[in-house]
């Protein structure tokens, strides 16, 4: 669908050639969840061919920049990057942040000039297993829960998983919170009658027990 825009902030690993550098001592965390989101991109590009949806990803490892946050907030930057220069900071602003956000804001704009209401759809994994702590979801979904329009979707979202899947436990804004700072917040703030912006998170369990044909047709957002 044409007015569902689709994203992924945390699909790769990858770390340019000119900062790698900075990363010999950290090879071991590229790879896990503090890096990237295992299975989110494969998963988004296959609801892309179903909606028939624009999708604007990355592969960049949030531990250089983390493209899901405010470019003001402190977590932009990972405990690795944050002791970088100012000057190296910018750049890495300038030259991978800024583009990736004014990308989707564009796709927003596009839509609003069509006169359309904007759903965009943010596609994360979670590990299952945080600090010793077990995660007991299969699926979050985060919205602005005072929002009508990410409320009815959220519910038809969990609706159409909970019908193929009965017994998955699927929570509203777990395991972080919608309203929580980050790119759907962002644009929720900036065009607040034209958009709604929900996030999925995964289990990346999941990504294992299920090949992506399954998966992706089990967690399929609903059409609008």
């Amino acid at each position: 669908m044409k007015n569902i825009i689709l994203s992924c902030e945390h699909g790769g690993y990858d770390i340019p050639s000119n900062y790698q550098k900075y990363f010999t001592r950290f090879q071991d965390k590229l790879r896990t969840h503090i890096s990237w989101d295992r299975g989110a991109l494969e998963l988004a590009k296959y609801f892309q061919v179903k909606l028939n949806s624009d999708l604007h990803y990355s592969t960049i490892s949030r531990l250089l920049i983390e493209q899901n946050r405010s470019i003001t907030e402190p977590e932009l930057f990972s405990s690795i990057s944050k002791d970088f220069t100012d000057v190296q900071k910018n750049k890495l602003k300038e030259e991978i942040y800024i583009p990736y956000v004014n990308t989707i804001d564009g796709l927003i704009q596009k839509q609003i000039t069509a006169h359309k209401l904007t759903y965009h759809l943010s596609i994360h994994s979670f590990t299952p297993i945080l600090n010793g702590v077990r995660r007991d979801a299969e699926i979050g979904i985060l919205f602005d829960p005072k929002n009508p329009t990410e409320l009815s979707y959220a519910n038809a979202w969990m609706h159409s998983i909970q019908t193929k899947m009965p017994n998955w436990r699927i929570k509203f804004n777990y395991p972080y919170l919608g309203i929580d700072d980050g790119l759907t917040t962002h644009f929720r703030n900036k065009y607040p009658t034209t958009y709604a912006g929900l996030e999925l998170e995964v289990n990346n369990q999941l990504f294992e027990d299920y090949s992506l044909e399954r998966l992706g047709k089990l967690l399929l957002p609903p059409k609008i």
